[in-house]
């Protein structure tokens, strides 16, 4: 259960550093985290140990609850909450700055 957390987290982290990176400016941005080898593997690790940060996180958490099946659900659930939430709020900011430099 914990892997299958940890590569969707990993996976969203990363398309959305992606996308960050590239919408930021005219695709020249990414260049700063990319062009030399030693930052696009600091950019990897970053993100990789991002992703296994949360296997102790939920381990903790799951302290909270008397029965293991209902920690992992609630888990399971309150992490993809959070990841849609945050990805969401991250569309909603980018499209109202996009609509205030047109407007």
């Amino acid at each position: 259960m914990a892997n299958c957390e940890l590569s969707s987290l990993s996976v969203r982290v990363f398309f959305l550093s992606l996308y960050n990176l590239f919408t930021a400016s005219d695709g020249d941005a990414a260049a700063v985290f990319l062009q030399p080898f030693e930052a696009a593997v600091a950019m990897f690790l970053l993100v990789f140990l991002f992703g296994l940060s949360t296997i102790p996180f939920n381990y903790v958490l799951s302290f909270a609850f008397q029965d293991h099946a209902t920690a992992q659900i609630t888990l399971l659930v309150a992490n993809f909450t959070c990841g849609f939430i945050f990805t969401m709020g991250f569309f909603i900011c980018n499209s109202v700055m996009t609509l205030r430099r047109v407007l």
